[in-house]
């Protein structure tokens, strides 16, 4: 999914060796507010020094000409106008009958420099949905294109050709309402020395005029299994890793999450996946597969689900991994399926009766194939374990890691096939078919019964 930069390879294998399994990503819209503000700050502005050169031109001459300032500056006449504009917007100059002076505040502080300028000027704070607290400086770069505002939407295509406006905005927790008094007092709560990893101007003076627009931000919940005991994790699915930081990769993904978990701890420690089987319509040819989603529309129910994952019927499951996986053979003996665990134990039967043997070979060697959901469904992805104890399927999973082996140090041939398959207790032609190797089996009987002129 392109929506999210986390690299779940990297995170499962390193769960792993830490001795976790993980089970799946929950996703969720967490509520975030930007703050128009009208503000008052003295804090030095990279055109100050211009300002002042300016204002000593004026000094001298009251009738002096934005083009002569220009040209004795070495800059651009547009930039003197537009800075002449701000200085008389702050009321820091004036206008005369022969040109511009210094006002009385502009006295104080160009010529007498007893005060430092208040700069007046429209600035966006960051901060949280929830708690009303502003955000670090984090948020203001990288992952400030990451926010969805209510105001965004797109265009989506079907494939019947219709087109639909989408609005991804959708928050799954309430935005507390912004009370300008507590956002006003989070804001000069932060220490002045502290303000710079806020994005909050150091001098800032006073806050006026306050709008804002609702905004969210994406954080998954991973859930993850070890000793029998889940765990849930929230993590951050944007981060930026790079080993110079002495971090692991876990730990990256959890450093900027964190600030958010004392709001949402207790109820992400009770999410679970769950189906739902929408009712068969008239036109269906079959019954509709079941889709994946998670309790989190009534999360405020479950109060035991600490230690679960999985909340699914085995009848459901069943019919969902039938339609997704194309296992046309699968049972109840077949699926391990608790709070905890979801793991297939693949037989020779369900193997052979798959739509995809090439794919079911290749997700038991690496013991785990993960499914996609949708978002809307506060669903990222979801793990489903496999293992085999059936010895037809172990067979095809030591002829495929030797083809693999193969395709990348020698070439594969009749004499290959004959030295390497020797001990096997299927032919050849039944370990290619069986484990989907199909293109295999058509070049070595192109070499073995086709005639070479």
């Amino acid at each position: 999914m392109g929506l999210f930069s986390i690299d779940i390879e990297k995170y499962y294998n390193e769960q792993a060796q830490a001795g976790k399994s993980l089970l799946g990503l929950f996703v969720i819209q967490y509520p975030l507010y930007c703050i128009h503000a009208n503000i008052q700050d003295s804090t030095p502005d990279s055109l100050d020094s211009l300002d002042r050169v300016i204002t000593d031109f004026i000094r001298v001459k009251e009738d002096i000409s934005p083009f002569q300032m220009s040209s004795l500056l070495g800059t651009s006449v547009t930039l003197v106008k537009q800075r002449i504009l701000s200085l008389l917007s702050d009321e820091l100059l004036e206008k005369t009958t022969k040109g511009l002076k210094l006002s009385y505040d502009g006295e104080i502080i160009f010529k007498e420099k007893k005060q430092l300028r208040q700069h007046k000027r429209s600035y966006d704070f960051y901060i949280d949905g929830v708690t009303l607290k502003p955000l670090p400086m984090t948020f203001y770069s990288h992952y400030k294109s990451k926010f969805i505002s209510e105001y965004d939407s797109y265009t989506r295509t079907w494939r019947d050709g219709r087109e639909t406006i989408e609005r991804p905005f959708g928050p799954d927790l309430v935005h507390s309402p912004p009370d300008k008094t507590i956002i006003i007092g989070n804001l000069f709560k932060i220490p002045k020395e502290e303000r710079v990893d806020y994005k909050i101007p150091a001098l800032l003076q006073e806050i006026e005029d306050l709008t804002y627009t609702k905004m969210t931000f994406f954080l998954m919940v991973a859930a993850l299994r070890g000793n029998e005991t889940v765990y849930k994790e929230l993590i951050d699915p944007y981060t930026i890793y790079t080993i110079s930081n002495d971090l692991t990769y876990t730990e990256s993904l959890k450093k900027n999450a964190e600030l958010f978990l004392p709001s949402i701890e207790n109820r992400i420690k009770n999410l679970e996946f769950k189906l739902f089987t929408r009712p068969r319509k008239e036109k269906d040819d079959q019954d509709p597969i079941p889709t994946l989603t998670t309790n989190w529309a009534e999360i405020d129910k479950y109060k035991d689900s600490e230690n679960g994952c999985f909340n699914f019927a085995k009848d459901d499951i069943i019919k969902a991994m039938k339609g997704l996986y194309g296992m046309k053979t699968l049972d109840s003996d077949s699926i391990q399926n608790t709070r905890t665990n979801l793991e297939i134990n693949i037989t020779k039967d369900i193997l052979l009766n798959s739509s995809n043997k090439g794919k079911l070979i290749n997700d038991l060697m690496r013991k785990r194939d993960y499914r996609f959901g949708n978002t809307d469904n506060n669903v990222f992805l979801m793990f489903v374990h496999y293992k085999t104890n059936d010895p037809y399927v172990i067979e095809l999973i030591r002829f495929k890691e030797l083809i693999l082996i193969a395709r990348n140090d020698e070439e594969i041939n009749i004499n290959w096939v004959q030295e390497k398959i020797k001990d096997f207790s299927v032919s050849f032609r039944e370990l290619c078919i069986s484990s989907g190797e199909l293109q295999l089996l058509e070049k070595l009987d192109i070499q073995s019964f086709m005639s070479k002129y």
